[in-house]
């Protein structure tokens, strides 16, 4: 009987393959799968040291948290030739407990139904947010839009949350669209698509939340 051939891990791989469990062709500063999507590449810190010069420094700073979400930490690398620094992480690949409650309001909202189209729908919003970040902070930045006026109690906090994870998704998918790139592959289409016809629905819900006959809240985003 053949033996079953190991499978080969890259152990040098970046911190997001790693999560994804992907092969990681370790690229740097950005590696290949990382620049298709536009997503921030970021490798282990012990990596990163073995891999710089004898006369460079790295060093490790923690960013400004939010106030209430705790987003996540800022980490910079120094070089002591150019004494410049570059983010390795930024807050937009960290998510907290408050983003799944707001994933599922989007889930149970936005492509609310139980017909085999409507979970088609849902299946591929989810499969291509997960590669594209500013497809997934939109998804949630609309999500907390709308919790923002049907949830008396946490109202203005999530309208705070929508505006920011709005910015969030729009800063994101503008590094994508200035990211030279040779062809643009149907995913990549697919998740431009959706994400302006959610960027498209947050602008209407705006508006007429800010009118004062507006019901936001009872908006069926499907039709």
């Amino acid at each position: 009987m053949p033996t079953r051939r190991a499978h080969s891990k890259s152990r040098r791989g970046c911190t997001p393959c790693k999560t994804r469990h992907l092969k990681c062709n370790e690229a740097r500063p950005v590696c290949s799968r990382c620049r298709d999507v536009d997503r921030e590449c970021s490798y282990p810190t012990r990596t990163l040291a073995r891999h710089q010069g004898a006369d460079q420094q790295v060093s490790l700073s923690t960013g400004g948290l939010a106030s209430s979400d705790s987003y996540g930490l800022a980490l910079s690398i120094t070089t002591s030739t150019g004494g410049t620094s570059a983010e390795v992480g930024d807050q937009g690949d960290i998510y907290t407990i408050r983003h799944i409650r707001l994933l599922d309001n989007f889930d149970s909202v936005v492509l609310s139904g139980a017909d085999p189209a409507g979970q088609q729908q849902r299946k591929a919003y989810m499969e291509i947010a997960l590669e594209f970040p500013f497809l997934l902070n939109q998804m949630l930045a609309l999500s907390a839009a709308h919790m923002s006026v049907s949830n008396t109690t946490s109202g203005a906090a999530d309208a705070t949350e929508a505006t920011f994870l709005q910015t969030r998704a729009l800063e994101q998918f503008n590094r994508f669209q200035s990211t030279p790139r040779e062809t643009t592959s149907e995913q990549q289409r697919i998740a431009v698509f959706l994400y302006s016809s959610l960027l498209s629905m947050h602008v209407l819900f705006d508006a007429l939340a800010s009118s004062e006959s507006g019901e936001p809240d009872s908006l069926n985003y499907t039709n």
